[in-house]
């Protein structure tokens, strides 16, 4: 093939065919304003107020992503959790698939208490059609422990497909 504007040159050095779309897509967002979480517990976290979800693949009912009939691929996912401070403590941030855990996210907050700390991570999962990702949340500061939420910045979990 040759160049022109509906064309780009791959990594093989051939041609394809631009365009399409990166949906289904969402962002979803802890609505209240502070959770408190157990130590030493993997809690689901309630990612239950949608800023977008194209194709209607998150489900604020269980707060979960899941893959829409017809829609299996590649996709790219991130989730971030804000922790009130807390001193010298290990914060997680947990994927599942299909309800089993798969890796972990974890950061070790510093000595002092004085900032809000936050755990991201991101994704790139094959996924089937009713394939579903939920994200969970540990800490182990040995008491309950505050995750901030209230708007659509401070814990979200968000994705969209790749285009192939």
């Amino acid at each position: 093939g040759t160049a022109s504007s509906s064309t780009f040159l791959r990594g093989d050095n051939s041609w394809a065919s631009a365009g399409g779309v990166n949906t289904p897509t969402f962002k979803a967002y802890v609505a209240a304003g502070t959770t408190a979480h157990t130590s030493d517990v993997l809690t689901k976290m309630t990612y239950d107020t949608e800023s977008f979800d194209v194709g209607a693949c998150f489900d604020t009912s269980n707060n979960r992503f899941v893959v829409p009939s017809g829609e299996g691929g590649k996709y790219f996912l991130y989730a971030s959790i804000r922790w009130e401070p807390v001193a010298a403590k290990q914060l997680s941030w947990v994927p599942y698939k299909n309800g089993s855990g798969f890796g972990w996210n974890q950061i070790d907050t510093a000595s002092s208490g004085f900032s809000y700390y936050t755990v991201w991570g991101s994704l790139f999962l094959d996924l089937n059609a009713t394939d579903y990702i939920e994200i969970y949340a540990r800490h182990n500061k040995g008491s309950n422990l505050n995750m901030a939420g209230g708007n659509n910045i401070n814990s979200v979990f968000g994705g969209w497909k790749i285009i192939e």
